[in-house]
């Protein structure tokens, strides 16, 4: 992967609804059909007791007055939407407009003891020269694009009130100026390493894919793994490399609108703490080459991936789009856990739902680049070798990757072989025990072996009776030292950094028997890995709990 490549945000095309936990998105050019919308809180806003008519300038970005933009120094440039709404419908045609005013920043700085740089003029542009009109009856505007660019800015935190006048309707004190704060930040593609700046290559000879439990972690871990190589005749480090190709944050859940029915994607209050700094959690980790998804689950309340609508699904499509440009991420990952499909009032199984709700989102996103990947998990997947089952969909077309779900501390560590490919005899002589998994799978239809992942390393205890016996690694050595592996895919699962206790030194331990099964030299005993947590030590004292959730 490019240490070095430009980090742009997509050009935002989608609208913003509704509030608080559940953050779903409607297209700009059409409404969804079938899909009932409620009002927004601050419709309420302001009293209008005697009738008035107010009107307010509102972001895709911001439910309030504060809209963030991110750029990169250079050539960054990033997109928003803007729009204005109205407390009440517009008894007959009105206009308005939206105007810079830099000047504004000094006073706000004032009333909040802030620093903001006014962010120039010359580089923002407003479609439409800021005008917006409203159609009689309409409780909306037209919606506009607003285009911010980096160039000539130096890195640092930047304001741009954005005012909004008209002749024809009273505006919102509250509400006709939106404020943007802008930060403009370098690519730093170095790594503090116990105190030095030292910048490392991605190990590429693998894909490795990382989970990250947000409720408990900074997606910063993901930034944090090293791997040593090192020759056994003397000790000496060959390289240091940084590993982790795919980052998936978990977790953000389907859930469904008890009043309107609706699939809305419901982002907890970690993610959308995440997401609304994704200059301090994010882009580091794609500044280096990563990809950074979004692992949805359902919420096991009734409503997931296998009993969907096709109107749940369009909706629900259009949601994933639009959070996903909006915030620069590089596509989603697909977790169903196979829970609440039994409660009460939960919609009959539909075996075509999970496979149309794949072939959809990979049609929204794969022609922009973003990944769309599965973990591969019991009753939901299955079936997706199944083309009759599928309504016709061959679920591999629409994945660029799939992988093993079981990632379990609870159960020993999982080789799926839905292709075959194990030689029983062999691996046995090799100190395996069958079956490698008591998880049988068969073939995604359409996928490839070579994007199949077909183990999940889960971080035991060190008291766990799976380290304890080993059985599970010996299952792996053996696996990976008859090369009857396809590809060299790694998945691990929710990372963890050292922890006191029964967990002390596990991410080690375990991370380290991984990589020994995979390289054929460190097998014959001629080299042999290690694995670096950045900023392990303090001061020659092991630092524990490193990147837990600083928010």
């Amino acid at each position: 992967m490019n240490m070095k490549k430009n980090r742009l945000v997509s050009a935002l095309t989608a609208l913003l609804l509704c509030p608080a936990l559940l953050l779903p998105f409607s297209s700009c050019e059409k409404e969804l059909t079938g899909v009932t919308r409620g009002r927004l809180p601050d419709e309420d806003m302001v009293s209008d007791a005697e009738n008035n008519q107010y009107a307010f300038l509102r972001s895709v970005r911001s439910a309030g007055q504060e809209a963030h933009i991110s750029l990169v120094e250079g050539t960054g440039t990033t997109m928003d939407i803007l729009s204005c709404r109205l407390t009440g419908q517009a008894p007959s045609g009105l206009s308005l407009s939206a105007v810079p005013d830099p000047s504004l920043v000094e006073q706000y700085n004032v009333a909040n003891g802030t620093d903001f740089l006014s962010f120039p003029e010359a580089n923002v542009t407003l479609g439409s020269e800021g005008n917006f009109t409203v159609a009689e009856d309409g409780r909306s505007s037209c919606r506009i694009p607003v285009v911010f660019r980096a160039t000539d800015l130096e890195p640092g935190a930047y304001m741009l009130p954005v005012v909004l006048s008209s002749d024809d309707v009273a505006l919102s004190d509250d509400g006709r100026i939106l404020y943007y704060v802008v930060n403009v930040r370098d690519i730093d593609l170095e790594y503090e390493l116990h105190g030095q700046k030292t910048e490392f290559e991605m190990y590429d000879e693998c894909l490795n894919v990382f989970y990250v439990n947000t409720s408990r972690y900074s997606p910063l871990i993901a930034n944090s793994w090293l791997l040593d190589k090192i020759n056994v005749m003397n000790f000496q480090t060959e390289w240091v490399k940084t590993y982790g190709d795919i980052v998936n944050l978990r977790t953000v859940q389907l859930a469904r609108d008890g009043s309107t029915g609706r699939a809305l994607l419901s982002l907890n209050g970690d993610i959308r703490h995440i997401l609304n700094n994704v200059d301090t959690y994010v882009r580091p980790l794609q500044d280096v080459g990563r990809k950074v998804c979004l692992c949805i689950e359902p919420d096991g309340k009734g409503l997931g991936f296998c009993n969907m609508t096709d109107v749940q699904i369009e909706d629900f499509v259009a949601q994933i789009k639009a959070c996903v440009e909006l915030y620069g991420l590089d596509g989603v990952n697909f977790y169903d856990r196979n829970i609440g499909y039994d409660e009460a009032g939960a919609p009959a199984w539909d075996n075509a739902s999970y496979p149309k709700l794949i072939k959809a989102v990979y049609e929204a996103l794969h022609p922009s680049g973003k990944l769309v990947t599965l973990a591969d998990y019991e009753t939901p997947t299955e079936y997706f070798w199944d083309t009759e089952v599928t309504g016709g969909i061959e679920v591999g077309n629409y994945l660029d990757y799939a992988w093993s779900g079981y990632m379990s501390e609870s159960e020993d560590l999982q080789i799926l072989d839905p292709y075959g490919l194990a030689d029983q005899e062999q691996m046995e002589m090799m100190g395996a025990v069958f079956p490698l998994s008591s998880h049988p799978r068969r073939p995604i239809a359409g996928l490839p072996v070579e994007r199949y992942g077909m183990f999940a390393a889960a971080f035991y205890a060190n008291n766990s009776p799976f380290m304890q016996t080993m059985q599970g690694y010996m299952n792996l050595y053996a696996w990976t030292g008859l090369r009857t592996y396809p590809n060299n895919i790694i998945v691990w699962g929710d990372l963890i950094s050292n922890s006191q206790g029964v967990y002390e030194g596990a991410w080690n331990n375990i991370s380290s028997m991984i990589w020994m099964c995979y390289d054929p030299d460190a097998m014959e005993g001629s080299v042999m890995y290690g694995i670096t947590m950045l900023n392990e030590t303090r001061d020659g004292i092991p630092q524990y709990d490193e990147y837990v959730k600083d928010w």
